[in-house]
C-alpha cells in the first residue's frame, strides 16, 4: 500500500489532535504534582517532560488510527490505549531503585499514563463521528 501526501496529511491532523488531548490532563496532573507532592521541578525538566507528553500524545494518535482504521472492535481500542499507558507507565520501574518506596508515585504515573491515553483515544472518537 502506498501511502499518499493526504494519508500523511491526515495522520499529521490525528497526531496533532491527540498531542493536544495528551496535553489538557497532563498538564493538570503536573501541577497537581507540584501543589500536593511537593514535586519541584526546573524549566528545563517541564520542557522535557512537556514535550514527552506532546511526542507520546502524537505517536499514539497517528498510531491509533491506523490500528482501528477499518475495525470498530472495542477491545482493539482499549487494548491500545492500555499498550501505550503501560509502555509508558512502566518505564521508571527500571528507574526505580526501591520499588516499595517508590510504588505510590509509579502506580501514579502509571494511572496518569492511562487516563491521558483515553482522553487522546475518546476526543479521536469523537472528531471521528463529527466527521
Amino acid at each position: 500500500m502506498q501511502i499518499t501526501l493526504k494519508e500523511r496529511i491526515e495522520s499529521l491532523q490525528v497526531g496533532s489532535i491527540s498531542a493536544l488531548a495528551f496535553l489538557v490532563p497532563y498538564l493538570l496532573f503536573l501541577t497537581v504534582d507540584r501543589l500536593f507532592l511537593g514535586e519541584s521541578i526546573t524549566l528545563i525538566g517541564a520542557f522535557v517532560k512537556i514535550s514527552g507528553a506532546i511526542i507520546s500524545g502524537f505517536l499514539f494518535g497517528v498510531t491509533y488510527r491506523y490500528v482501528v482504521r477499518n475495525d470498530d472492535n472495542p477491545h482493539l481500542k482499549d487494548g491500545t490505549v492500555a499498550a501505550f499507558a503501560l509502555v509508558r507507565g512502566l518505564v521508571p520501574l527500571q528507574l526505580s531503585t526501591d520499588l516499595l518506596a517508590d510504588a505510590w508515585r509509579l502506580s501514579l504515573f502509571l494511572g496518569e499514563s492511562f487516563i491521558c491515553f483515553l482522553c487522546c483515544r475518546l476526543l479521536l472518537e469523537l472528531t471521528k463521528l463529527r466527521q
